[in-house]
């Protein structure tokens, strides 16, 4: 018996179950979320759907108003019940994922973009007496598009958001490449162009008074030693041999570390 509970008390076992418990609560209030809202959306589209099948059964043959009113009145019908058809078939199985209702939004969006830009020129040629005349679709299509109107700012801030933000980037992007380090040359390139256009010096007994020993290799300077003198300063000096061998690895100065450029 001691060893069948031995798994229960078993710390690595006890947090793999409640990393599962958490993951399973995560999910599934996730899942709770997205269903309140598609209902609120369901309820809104089937409102719609039933004032656009409204109009098109009492006022498909009015002449006073503009004939695309119906048709878009239609066309909104139509949508609203797809609409409907979807969100319901989300709400009431597991068939659609969270991931697919997120992204199936989009473009959802975009078709009630579409209907707000067709019924907001629709309704901008109306007349006064069309909404003497035929009130109700006249404030219905009204009130629809009030409402479609916050999608359509939605995606209209985004846009606005972007471009604010392009700028900035670009700015980003010109200054991390006027900043970008230079590539270094190679060894041949630097030997012709900068190495050997040092100050080269041979040591005598004259001069080698002036120059005790270099700190690459330590070593005291002796006559006819060939020696470089660095720009940086007259005192930074060393063998040739030692200095080369030192900005194979490093172009600085042994010293001051100053960057050896022509």
């Amino acid at each position: 018996m001691e060893g069948l509970r031995q798994p229960l008390l078993d710390p690595s076992v006890r947090n793999y179950e409640q990393n599962n418990l958490i993951n399973i609560n995560n999910g599934n209030g996730q899942r709770e979320s997205l269903v309140t809202e598609a209902s609120y959306k369901l309820n809104a589209n089937i409102i719609g759907a039933v004032v656009g099948l409204i109009v098109c059964i009492f006022y498909w043959h009015m002449q006073t108003c503009d004939r695309q009113v119906v048709i878009w009145f239609l066309l909104f019908t139509i949508f609203s019940c797809f609409y409907c058809a979807y969100l319901a078939s989300f709400i009431k199985t597991q068939k659609i994922s969270n991931l697919a209702y997120s992204i199936a939004t989009y473009p959802l969006d975009l078709v009630t973009i579409g209907l707000f830009i067709y019924g907001f020129i629709i309704f901008s040629d109306l007349t006064e007496e069309c909404s003497l005349s035929h009130p109700f679709p006249y404030y219905m299509m009204l009130i629809i598009l009030i409402i479609q109107l916050s999608t359509f700012l939605k995606y209209i801030s985004c846009g606005i958001l972007v471009l604010m933000c392009i700028p900035v980037v670009a700015f980003i992007l010109i200054r991390e490449y006027q900043n970008r380090p230079e590539p270094e040359q190679t060894w041949e390139d630097f030997e012709e162009n900068v190495f050997n256009n040092l100050e080269h010096k041979t040591l005598d007994s004259e001069i080698q008074k002036d120059y005790e020993s270099c700190c690459i290799c330590l070593v005291d300077f002796e006559k006819e030693d060939r020696i470089i003198v660095l720009k940086c300063s007259e005192s930074h000096h060393f063998h040739r041999e030692c200095i080369r061998e030192w900005m194979l690895r490093q172009r600085t100065c042994p010293l001051c570390k100053q960057a050896v450029v022509e």
